[in-house]
C-alpha cells in the first residue's frame, strides 16, 4: 500500500474517532453544559497533539527510542485503565 493511501486511512480513522469523542462530550450530562464539556475535550485533544511529539522526542533523545515507545505504551495502558474505571463513561 502506498504511503499516501496509508496516511489517508489514518486521517480518516482519527476523524471518525474525534467525531465520536466530541459527540459523547456534547451529549453527556455529568459535567457542565455540553458546549463547555466540548471545549474541554477539544482543549485536551489539541494540547496533547501539540505537546506529545516534543515530549516523546525528548525522551527518545535522552533515554532511547525503545524507552520512548514503552512510555507511549504505558500511557495508553493508563488511559485505558482510567477509562474503564470512569463513572462518566457508564
Amino acid at each position: 500500500m502506498c504511503r499516501r493511501r496509508r496516511m489517508t486511512l489514518q486521517s480518516e480513522e482519527v476523524d471518525r474517532l474525534l467525531r465520536v469523542v466530541f459527540r459523547i462530550a456534547a451529549a453527556q450530562h455529568v459535567m457542565a453544559q455540553g458546549p463547555v464539556a466540548l471545549a474541554g475535550v477539544a482543549s485536551m485533544a489539541y494540547s496533547g497533539s501539540l505537546m506529545g511529539p516534543p515530549v516523546i522526542g525528548a525522551i527518545a533523545q535522552g533515554m532511547g527510542m525503545q524507552i520512548a515507545i514503552a512510555y507511549i505504551g504505558g500511557l495508553a495502558a493508563l488511559i485505558a485503565f482510567v477509562a474503564s474505571r470512569s463513572r462518566l463513561l457508564k
